[in-house]
């Protein structure tokens, strides 16, 4: 019998398995029992506190997580969870995990599984994390129900004050800290598909200091996740230390491509430096088919904290010639060179930005200069894509800021006339204002929503 069966029976189980070692009775109170009395009392109080202690060794403080597997859970606010660790996980130094948002009517352990069989080098790089939506669709399956988000009217730290009730935003947030008690993360990629992918948006704005970015995926943003919603100044700092990889298909049928491009016009309108749009032609709104991989891999490097492998993928963007990459990761380089050793490689890199930059503009003057009927838009809003950062581009650019500036009023009637054409089925007429936008205000803001329109 081990030690914890014993321990499992009453003192008199201590006493009789002492009566036969001594020969006498159960109960037999001669001398012999009285004498030995202490050192069986002491015995029996060495062996409980040695179980008590070999039982806050073993029993887990929480959730046990396998390599290589995944593992189903709930959080205590009652959303449920999916964790998979990758196979060679290093429980001591943690790992770098993908929180993946599932879509509407579905639930968050199908992507850890599509991710593990369609991209499976991200599931041997990452921790894989689902968690499901806190609204569980009547009638769906038990063991993995169907589920949705709530996060359309949670203003978070937005200028929108939103409701005071709890959302997915908060569930979702509280269920990953959780799960962060029982397993080392050294950092969190947030994406989503489709519903997931508004809701990744938000959480990635709202709690900076808990993802380091971002990877929405066919979806769109909420007006309380445009990015000039946020007006504190030390949220949108933290904002800008993470990176945005927006994944749409072109030929999405369920999500048009404009609300993946209109994002994606937001963010580079309020100047956030690490931004990528990866838009193919094909993918439809295919979670698995998608170019999820190319998106995570981008973040990955462009968060990079680590000054050695941070100047490597410096060195890849500059070969590469994607310049706002260039701009965004030579700034993150020189704020973690703190012992000044990769400042030759900054020096190197900024210069080739710049003279790439001067090209450019030399490049697409004449038609900026001329600026009429917004035929140089799409080809400026490139340039001001790979530029936006560089000190040869800010004279045009201060021009276009200048232009936009005088065009915003009229721009900005046009589009909302445009839109009530649109809701009284007044197609043509929307379109035809769209068009006036190209043509009379080509450097406002709208002009890219009336292309995006025109387009759909």
């Amino acid at each position: 019998m081990d030690r914890t069966a014993r321990l499992r029976g009453s003192s008199r189980s201590i006493r009789s398995t002492d009566a036969t070692t001594t020969a006498a009775p159960l109960g037999h109170r001669g001398p012999d029992l009285f004498r030995r009395l202490p050192a069986i009392v002491a015995t029996a109080v060495l062996l409980v506190a040695s179980a008590a202690a070999t039982a806050q060794t073993k029993a887990p403080k929480g959730p046990v997580f396998e390599p290589g597997k995944m593992t189903d859970g709930a959080a205590a606010n009652g959303v449920t969870w999916h964790v998979r660790p990758p196979k060679g996980f290093d429980p001591k130094a943690g790992g770098v995990a993908l929180l993946l948002l599932h879509g509407s009517n579905m639930n968050s352990a199908a992507y850890v599984n599509t991710v593990t069989g369609a991209f499976p080098k991200l599931a041997e790089d990452f921790v894989l994390i689902g968690i499901d939506g806190e609204n569980r669709v009547a009638g769906s399956d038990p063991k993995y129900p169907a589920c949705n988000y709530s996060y359309v009217n949670w203003g978070g730290k937005s200028k929108y004050p939103g409701t005071k009730a709890k959302e997915s935003p908060v569930f979702v947030t509280e269920a990953l800290a959780e799960i962060r008690k029982s397993l080392k993360l050294t950092k969190v990629y947030v994406g989503g598909h489709s519903q997931g992918g508004f809701l990744a948006y938000s959480l990635f704005l709202n709690f900076p200091d808990v993802f380091a970015g971002a990877f929405p995926i066919s979806a769109g943003l909420i007006v309380q996740c445009e990015p000039d919603a946020f007006e504190d100044a030390a949220v949108r700092t933290a904002q800008r230390r993470g990176a945005i990889a927006i994944v749409h298909a072109k030929d999405d049928p369920v999500v048009s491509f404009s609300s993946g491009d209109n994002a994606w016009w937001s963010f580079l309108n309020d100047r956030f430096p690490a931004l990528k749009l990866v838009a193919p032609e094909r993918g439809a709104h295919m979670f698995g088919l998608l170019p999820i991989e190319d998106a995570v891999r981008w973040l990955v490097a462009s968060t990079e904290d680590d000054p050695k492998k941070a100047a490597a993928e410096l060195a890849k963007s500059v070969e590469a010639k994607a310049w706002r990459d260039v701009a965004a990761r030579s700034a993150r380089l020189k704020a973690i060179d703190t012992k000044l050793a990769h400042r030759g490689a900054i020096e190197s890199a900024n210069k080739a930005l710049e003279t790439a930059a001067a090209a450019a503009v030399k490049a697409i003057r004449p038609a900026f200069t001329d600026g009429k009927d917004g035929v140089w838009l799409e080809a400026f809003t490139q340039f001001r894509n790979d530029f936006e950062f560089a000190a040869a581009a800010q004279p045009l650019l201060d021009v276009y800021a200048a232009r936009r500036e005088a065009q915003a009023k009229a721009a900005e009637k046009h589009w909302q006339d445009a839109r009530a054409a649109w809701n009284a089925y007044k197609s043509p007429a929307a379109e035809d204002l769209c068009r006036k936008i190209l043509r009379e205000c080509p450097a406002s803001i709208h002009a890219r929503y009336a292309l995006n329109a025109l387009r759909k």
